[in-house]
């Protein structure tokens, strides 16, 4: 079944944007929208808000203070996919530890349609970076 998942890089990752779009097109998934940005801490919290009570949630915080990189990623079961095939590669090569661990993939048994409409829907926050950035 042809799906879309949200795939982010977080800050021990976003170098390694290339290597994350050669890897899904190796898994026959495609790039359908990204944008290099930084999230609000009340972004992070929102996103990350099932780990609130965690101890390492304060670190997690962290990542509002350098660049993430959203990616809306399409293909034909493109949510386990990625959590099956993509990310425990990327996190194997490119995470330095279990809190920055270099990538989120959407959870199937969460809601991954309700992540790519977070970071890319029409209130997004995409649409919310790229209003207050606009390219020139």
């Amino acid at each position: 079944m042809q799906q879309e998942t949200l795939v982010i890089l977080k800050p021990a990752g976003v170098p390694y944007f290339e290597e994350m779009v050669s890897l899904l097109m190796e898994n026959n998934l495609t790039v359908s929208d990204e944008q290099l940005l930084i999230l609000t801490p009340e972004q992070v919290t929102t996103h990350y808000r099932k780990y609130s009570q965690k101890s390492f949630f304060p670190e997690m915080l962290n990542m509002a203070k350098n660049p993430m990189w959203p990616i809306l990623v399409e293909g034909e079961d493109a949510v386990i996919v990625v959590r099956e095939r993509v990310l425990p590669i990327f996190r194997k090569k490119y995470a330095k530890d279990a809190t920055d661990n270099a990538l989120h993939a959407s959870d199937p048994e969460e809601n991954p349609a309700e992540e790519v409409d977070r970071f890319f829907g029409l209130e997004g926050v995409v649409a919310q970076w790229r209003e207050k950035h606009p390219c020139k």
